[in-house]
This record gives structure tokens, sequence and C-alpha cells, in this order.
């Protein structure tokens, strides 16, 4: 078991230039990755299921538990140092992305336990070095993960500061995504392009959020994009073909429409089929 000035130190460690920075942001990331029972989540899973279980570690929900607890602390350095670096590259690169990990990753979990408020630190700033690196940077889709993560966290909870942030008319992301979308260098992206925007579209369509529907209500590229959206989500939504390889099908893994993610609690299904037999007649 770490103890807290243990857990304390190496974070301090992550947050701050030094020698060891970089083997302190990897041990930290792979700590929260591991989870509270010792096994290893599924952060892409809109259920956090788990893709492998290993025997309990000895300790490691209690270390998880304090680490978490001291990452809340620093969530405005973390913020911060993503925000203000430049570095894209090499082992600065990667202490930065690594940062960017661990904001990403202290949204899974369970909602009930207050968590959330890591978001009120992501601020106008953040977001924009965020979303620029995102499309600078076309063929990271480890990149694009961690802050598709980030979007959907500030969706899911209303947060309507991140979402000011992230809908910022200054940077205008819809623009953005509408015209990378069509950029043949930007073709490795497109997965993500669509789950950020369908995700935001699914919020407004069925969450009725407010906020990002009076900030997206004149912009011309998102209500030119939402053609291709419907039409991108309905083939998500479409059953898989009984052709397809029976390996690959019945893959948990697969991604879905965000708009089956925004679902009333009444009407959400409470397993996703990935089956011919699922159900294709809701409204996309």
């Amino acid at each position: 078991v770490f103890t807290t000035g243990v857990v304390t130190q190496l974070v301090e460690m992550a947050v701050q230039e030094g020698p060891a920075q970089s083997e302190a942001v990897e041990l930290v990331c792979w700590l929260m990755r591991t989870g509270a029972d010792g096994s290893l989540l599924d952060r892409h899973s809109p259920k956090n299921t788990r893709l492998f279980q290993r025997e309990p570690m000895h300790g490691m929900s209690k270390t998880w538990g304090k680490l978490r607890q001291v990452l809340r602390l620093h969530t405005s350095d973390l913020a911060d140092i993503v925000a203000s670096s430049r570095a894209v590259s090499g082992t600065a690169g990667l202490i930065r992305l690594g940062l960017l990990e661990l904001l990403s990753l202290l949204e899974s979990g369970d909602s009930s336990s207050g968590q959330w408020h890591f978001l009120d630190s992501l601020h106008v700033d953040f977001w924009k070095a965020m979303l620029s690196w995102c499309f600078d940077k076309p063929n990271n889709s480890v990149l694009h993960g961690h802050v598709y993560q980030l979007i959907f966290a500030a969706l899911k909870t209303k947060h309507e500061g991140c979402i000011r942030g992230i809908l910022d008319p200054d940077f205008d992301l819809a623009a953005q995504l509408r015209a990378a979308f069509e950029l043949k260098s930007h073709r490795s992206m497109r997965g993500h392009i669509l789950l950020i925007a369908n995700s935001i579209r699914a919020a407004i369509d069925a969450e009725q959020l407010a906020v990002a529907s009076t900030l997206l209500s004149n912009n011309t590229a998102w209500r030119d994009f939402q053609p291709v959206l419907r039409r991108e989500a309905a083939d998500q939504l479409r059953p898989i073909d009984r052709t397809v390889d029976a390996r690959i099908a019945p893959l948990s893994g697969l991604h879905i429409c965000p708009t089956r993610l925004f679902q009333p609690a009444s009407e959400a299904p409470t397993e996703f089929n990935y089956s011919s037999d699922s159900n294709t007649s809701r409204n996309v």
C-alpha cells in the first residue's frame, strides 16, 4: 500500500519539471488505469467494462483512492501545464500527453462520488490548446481519444463552463470538424471527428442542452454538417451484416453512435446488443 505521503510526492513529481518527471507521469498513469480492484478499465465503454480481470491486488484499492484524491487537488496544475506547453513530440510531448491522460482518467468511475468537479479546472485556453493539438496531429489517435473522453464528460454532466470553452466562437470547433472531415490528410481522425460531433448533436437533441444549442444556432458549418452526421449515425446503428466475420461482429469494443448514450434512464438498455437483432428503430 502506498502511503498518502508517497502518493502526494509521486503526483508532485509528475506535475513539476525534473529528471524523474517522465517516469512519475508514466507510473501515475499506470496506477490510474488499473482501477480500484486491479483490473484494467475500458474507458471507451459507456459502462467502463473491464478488458480483463486479475486477482485483486493487495492494497491497490486504497492506493487508487488516495491517488484520485491527490490528483483532484492538482487538476488546475495539470490543465495549466498541458495548455501552456507546446511540446508535441519527444520526451516533453510524452509528458504532456501523459498529463492529459491523467485528466481524462479522472472522469471514469461512479458519477455519484462527486469526481466531476475536476472539470471546473478546464478553462478556455486549455480547450483551445487541446483541440488545436488534435487538428495539428491528425494521426495521433491516443491524443484524440483522451480529448474525446473529456468532451464527452463535459456533455454528460452538462458542465456549462467546459461546453462554452469547447464551442468558443473564436475557435469555432464546428467549422474545424467540418473542414477536417473533408481533408485527405485528416482521414485517420474521421472516427473521432464523428464521435465528437455526434456527441454534441446527441446532447442537443436528446438532452436539450441549451448552452450548446445557443452557441451553434447560427453556425453555418454546423448546420451544413448535420446531414453527414445523421447519415453516419444511421450507418453506425444499422444491424451488423451476418456476413461479417463471426470473430469480429461480437466484439464489445466496437464504437457505437453516441446518440444511444444519451437515452433517458427509463429507456436506456441494460446491455448494448451488437447483433443484427438489435433495435434500430430509434431516431438518429
